[in-house]
């Protein structure tokens, strides 16, 4: 884990601006800073006003798992969210904020390294090469396994034409209810003795997925694909099967209570596989 300390004079009277900024982002867009944070990889933001003699300094400090993630991912971000506090920083500061966050060039003065006995000597620090970063299939599973909805579907709303690609991931027991699903690739994934109950998994793929013991109870399955899907077991009372491809797939002692199948490709055969009590077809 690294620390970034970042310190600014503030410019004359914009004191009060910069104060009204931080409190609607923690009272307003908190759940959008979150998510913003987590996408960085950031663990921690604090933010104070030092009064000096003719003026204030405004103290920032970062932790961080990787810097260059970080700078990488809020300078390249398009979020809503992003956007909007790049252009509230760059009126506040007077100069565009990406051309910090870009890491422009820069010349090192001095650096030191104690080595011991050895003595003391300046040496160069050497750059790291960048790496490109984005929101990859394993951040999206990071975010989902933090367990939080909330942060899940703020991010969904702000990247709206981001494809949610976790085919073969293992989200094991994961708790993902009301988490928003809807038209994932989740194909051959491992979600076995998972909360699902209440989340969007419409119109997504499930081919071949393991939800065996999961909770389903009041899902939305609409013309999602469970294709030779693994349900034993599975809880989907009040679940929503509407237009379902269900061929192939083991319903073994499921719990259909109430689901609605309207539409669904289901075999008698499988059906009496499950436990049910009433499922409007």
């Amino acid at each position: 884990m690294e620390q970034l300390q970042i310190t600014y004079l503030l410019r004359r009277g914009t004191e009060e601006r910069w104060r009204r900024l931080w409190q609607e982002v923690a009272e307003l867009r908190r759940n959008q800073f979150a998510v913003a944070c987590q996408l960085a990889g950031i663990t921690r933001v604090q933010v104070s006003l030092l009064q000096l003699l003719h003026g204030e300094l405004l103290l920032v400090t970062v932790q961080m798992q990787e810097p260059q993630q970080a700078r990488e991912v809020l300078a390249s971000s398009q979020s809503p969210f992003a956007r909007w506090l790049r252009e509230q920083l760059q009126s506040l500061l007077g100069w565009d904020v990406l051309q910090v966050l870009a890491d422009p060039p820069s010349d090192l003065l001095f650096t030191w390294q104690c080595e011991g006995e050895a003595g003391q000597r300046t040496r160069p620090v050497l750059k790291e090469r960048r790496r490109e970063t984005g929101m990859t299939n394993q951040e999206q599973v990071d975010l989902l396994k933090q367990g939080s909805a909330t942060l899940w579907n703020t991010w969904r709303e702000e990247h709206p034409d981001t494809a949610i690609e976790l085919s073969g991931v293992d989200l094991r027991e994961a708790n993902l209810g009301e988490v928003n699903l809807a038209g994932a690739d989740l194909s051959q994934a491992n979600l076995r003795e998972a909360d699902l109950n209440n989340a969007n998994l419409s119109k997504a793929s499930l081919v071949g997925a393991d939800l065996s013991g999961a909770n389903l109870a009041g899902a939305d399955l609409s013309d999602t694909d469970l294709h030779e899907a693994n349900l034993s077991r599975a809880y989907l009372a009040d679940a929503n099967l509407a237009g379902a491809n269900l061929c192939g797939a083991t319903l073994y002692d499921a719990h259909l209570n109430w689901a609605m199948l309207e539409g669904a490709l289901i075999t008698p055969e499988q059906l009496s596989q499950a436990t049910m009590e009433s499922a409007p077809l």
